[in-house]
């Protein structure tokens, strides 16, 4: 049986082979019989190709490009919900600033790479907008804060800190001064285990205000809707009951309330059924758009 030789690596190849580094190539190129004498191409174009590809690929190895070695560790104690070249899948929820929906997460090996929408959700029933479909990219934002920052008194400036230094530093201040106002500010909070973090939180600071303010806040909707209604919350709009829709500005499809159960909605009132004959008409206002003026 004929023996072969094998490398673990190139390098390992070239030191074993650097006495007869001309004979590393035995076979012959047909270079004589692709070219002419007088340097036109004499054979087919299959043979031509072939005896590039060769040449390349014969000079690439001969010019011993090392290759960076990247080692894999395996796990010692593998984690139980971890298993390499299968996805695992978690339920959560976006939510930014006036737009949430339920959502799943697929992620591997720990990292989420793509979001999908909830179907057991009875509201958005398995819907997801654009804007929780990206926010996935955002944790792989190289311009994000990945430690703790303080502004040094001395210079002004922001430099890094451990959380456990935060913490510290933080909880030395409250105690020092217990008649200390604090002011949390955060934009509006939906998720029932932050706002009982909050509350623990005011428990033990009394003196501590939440501040809830967000970009572009609803609190116009919200004052008309206590004024005419008599409770300050932002309704849910049925549109699949509806036959008109008339709209003063107010993108219901895009960005203005829960934009997945409005198009869900709109959707099914697009398509006549049996029994509902009568399409959905919509009737949208915008402001027109600014025309530049002509100078004189």
């Amino acid at each position: 049986m004929e023996s072969k030789t094998y490398w673990t690596s190139l390098k390992e190849h070239q030191l074993q082979n650097a006495g007869n580094s001309r004979d590393e190539f035995s076979e012959e190129l047909p270079v004589d019989d692709t070219f002419s004498g007088d340097g036109n191409l004499s054979a087919g174009r299959r043979d031509f190709l072939k005896m590039l590809g060769f040449s390349i690929t014969a000079a690439t190895l001969a010019a011993s490009c090392d290759s960076p070695v990247r080692k894999v560790i395996p796990y010692v104690v593998k984690p139980e919900d971890v298993t390499p070249g299968i996805a695992t899948w978690y339920a959560s929820t976006f939510q930014n600033g006036s737009d949430w929906c339920p959502i799943m997460v697929k992620t591997r090996e720990g990292r989420p790479i793509k979001i999908e929408g909830n179907r057991f959700s009875s509201i958005t029933q398995g819907g997801v907008d654009t804007k929780a479909l990206a926010s996935v990219l955002g944790l792989y934002n190289n311009k994000r804060l990945r430690k703790a920052m303080r502004r040094s008194e001395e210079r002004g400036t922001l430099q890094e800190i451990t959380w456990d230094e935060a913490d510290t530093t933080i909880t030395g201040k409250l105690k020092a001064n217990p008649n200390l106002r604090v002011a949390i500010l955060s934009q509006t909070v939906f998720s029932p285990s932050t706002k009982a973090a909050v509350t623990r939180f005011q428990q033990a600071y009394p003196n501590t205000v939440h501040v809830a303010y967000d970009p572009v806040s609803q609190h116009g909707a919200l004052e008309a809707n206590a004024a005419m209604f008599g409770k300050r919350a932002m309704p849910e709009y049925r549109i699949d009951k509806s036959n008109v829709i008339v709209s003063f500005g107010a993108d219901y499809l895009g960005a203005w309330g829960c934009t997945i159960q409005n198009q869900k909605g709109w959707a099914a009132r697009r398509k006549p059924t049996p029994e509902e004959p009568d399409m959905l008409r919509t009737y949208q206002f915008e402001s027109p758009m600014s025309r530049p003026t002509k100078s004189a």
